[in-house]
């Protein structure tokens, strides 16, 4: 059974105006006189496939009920709301079972006893497809499987968006890498999609989080190149592209001066600033600090600056470090080591040397020096 069965086949029917409502009078198996819903909700009823599987728990729910077409009926208008409007339409049907499904997933209110994961509004929809239009048609996969591009839910940013080859990122505690979407209440129900797979996918009300689980990560992350990624929603049959994830060749790695070679870092290219006077930061952030960056062609996600010997908290991007020094860390004249640091193997690579001068001196700049 699919997500989006549940709704996708009731729009279906609704563009079928007039027609639609004939078909229902030839499809209905019960007397019309024992339904309070009009043809409207049972045109989206009736066009349901392949519910019949979760409509039992719903019946078995009222079970000593002489009918229990009567409560299940009854729970189902209560939820939606449309006791004065019981001949409400086909479309606004739909939209309001969409919107109480929507908010069953929010409130974690699921069908009790089903071995998927379907909402009660679900399942109580899907038991008066059963009791009154009898056995559902079974569902289409080969058509479940067309979804049109579309947007699903305004997405403000979302990462990790690059690596090297054979490199997992952002590694979480069951050792997959993880992927993080900015996005406020997303459907509940929509999954993560790369290179075609969808993936296991957690939502909160501001971000959905994911990854590469399993076989998954080393079959994305051996292939160099750009690799699709997107949002699915198969209630409604809508993909929406996110862009793509680029598994990078991997870049030459620093060679110290006894001759090896690092395993995780890569040469520093630039860094900056350099310096500055004592209590005034040369690339001001807005809190006050002092904005640090290095660039490089790589570095682990643990890597960390180090500015004379306080580990600070750093962002790590592809082919940039940055962060912010704190401006009691450059409130007296000195000469302050730079360094990066993994925190997980402890590899450490000299970065430079950042002067802070007193009021009135000059100020010379420093070149990155090598890793130990």
């Amino acid at each position: 059974m699919r997500r989006r069965q549940f709704l996708i086949a009731g729009t279906a029917v609704v563009a079928a105006g007039a027609g639609a409502a004939l078909w229902l009078k030839r499809g209905v198996t019960r007397k019309r006189d024992d339904m309070r819903l009009g043809d409207g909700a049972y045109t989206v009823i009736g066009a349901l496939r392949g519910t019949d599987a979760v409509a039992q728990y719903a019946i078995d729910a009222v079970n000593g009920a002489p009918d229990p077409l009567v409560p299940i009926e009854k729970a189902l208008i209560e939820r939606l709301g449309i006791g004065n409007d019981l001949g409400i339409s086909a479309s606004n049907f739909a939209a309001k079972l969409a919107d109480a499904v929507r908010d069953d997933y929010r409130q974690r209110r699921f069908c009790k006893g089903s071995a998927w994961l379907v909402s009660e509004t679900e399942c109580n929809v899907a038991a008066l497809r059963l009791l009154v239009f009898g056995a559902a048609p079974a569902v289409d996969d080969s058509a479940e499987a067309e979804l049109s591009e579309g947007k699903i839910v305004d997405v403000e940013d979302w990462g990790e968006r690059s690596t090297e080859v054979n490199t997992p990122f952002a590694v979480q505690s069951d050792g997959h890498s993880g992927i993080w979407i900015k996005a406020k209440n997303a459907p509940p129900w929509v999954k993560f999609e790369i290179d075609g797979v969808r993936v296991r996918t957690f939502h909160s009300e501001n971000a959905i989080t994911t990854g590469l689980y399993g076989d998954l990560g080393p079959r994305v992350l051996s292939r160099v190149g750009e690799h699709p990624v997107a949002l699915v929603d198969e209630m409604a049959g809508i993909r929406q592209p996110l862009g793509v994830f680029t598994v990078r060749p991997r870049a030459p790695r620093l060679r110290r001066p006894d001759g090896t070679v690092s395993e995780l870092f890569c040469p520093v290219d630039a860094w900056g600033p350099d310096g500055t006077t004592a209590g005034t930061p040369a690339n001001r952030q807005p809190d006050g600090s002092e904005g640090l960056w290095i660039k490089t062609a790589c570095a682990p996600a643990t890597a960390r600056i180090v500015f004379g010997g306080v580990e600070l908290s750093s962002t790590v991007r592809p082919g940039l470090v940055t962060a912010a020094v704190p401006l009691t860390l450059i409130g007296e004249s000195r000469d302050v080591p730079v360094e990066l640091r993994d925190r997980r193997s402890g590899e450490t690579m000299a970065v430079g040397t950042f002067r802070i001068q007193a009021p009135g001196e000059g100020h010379a700049a420093t070149d990155p020096a090598s890793a130990r």
